[in-house]
């Protein structure tokens, strides 16, 4: 079998270097990739989706479930007292 060999360029390099080891310029926090500083909580949130003020917190990967659950059964306590 033969061996490949990879090789980076220096530009590339730096593009690796700086994705995985960025901080959060607000929580000066390390920020690894997909998450987001909130203003409203002021924390870091991996996979933020937004800030839900009836939650009254952040929507992300920890409780999208949760909160897709209290959408769906809104939706079917609103039809129930329509009929």
């Amino acid at each position: 079998m033969a061996s490949i060999e990879v090789t980076f360029n220096e530009f590339e390099t730096q593009l690796l270097i700086n994705k995985f080891n960025t901080f959060c310029d607000k929580c000066y926090s390390k920020k690894p990739p997909r998450v987001h500083h909130c203003s409203q909580c002021d924390r870091c949130i991996f996979r933020m989706d937004h800030h839900c003020p009836f939650v009254g917190n952040c929507i992300g990967i920890a409780n999208i479930k949760f909160f897709i659950l209290l959408l769906v059964y809104t939706l079917l306590v609103s039809v129930l007292s329509l009929i």
